[in-house]
């Protein structure tokens, strides 16, 4: 009886390391299967300036002024960051540590009185974002990082 428990351990290993697994090993050998959702629609949105912000994040000369891509949507972040200023929309930029206002794309700096925080990833730890837009009663927020 142990003989035959023992060879069909034995057949059942062989089997098992004989044919390859149904899984990739990595998400490298998946990659090429992954089929991607598509986009959502677009669709306008009527935003109130009273409780709405706009958050600046990170365009600081230091980061996204050395990444072609970051500096290819500056134009559009102009024209957005003016048409929220002519709205009356709060805008509050985000700094990467060690950097100050005067560090921002000249494009898209902010103007005197707009708040700023330094942070991390998360914008919330560790800083005044989420008293700032409390205090300005905001709810709804258009973030646009690179």
């Amino acid at each position: 009886m142990n003989r035959i428990r023992i060879a069909s351990i034995a057949l059942a290993a062989a089997v098992a390391l004989a044919v390859p697994p149904a899984f990739a090993t990595n998400i490298i050998d998946e990659w090429a299967g992954v089929k991607a959702p598509s986009p959502p629609p677009l669709k306008p949105v009527t935003l109130d300036a009273k409780t709405t912000a706009l958050l600046m994040l990170d365009f600081m000369n230091q980061n996204c002024g050395k990444r072609p891509r970051c500096l290819a949507t500056i134009p559009a972040m102009k024209k957005l960051l003016g048409e929220a200023r002519d709205k009356k929309v709060a805008v509050v930029y985000s700094l990467i540590r060690n950097t100050t206002l005067a560090d921002v794309l000249t494009d898209v700096a902010p103007r005197s009185g707009e708040p700023s925080v330094v942070s991390g990833p998360n914008k919330f730890l560790g800083t005044q974002l989420e008293t700032i837009l409390k205090d300005k009663g905001i709810d709804i927020l258009i973030a646009y990082p690179f």
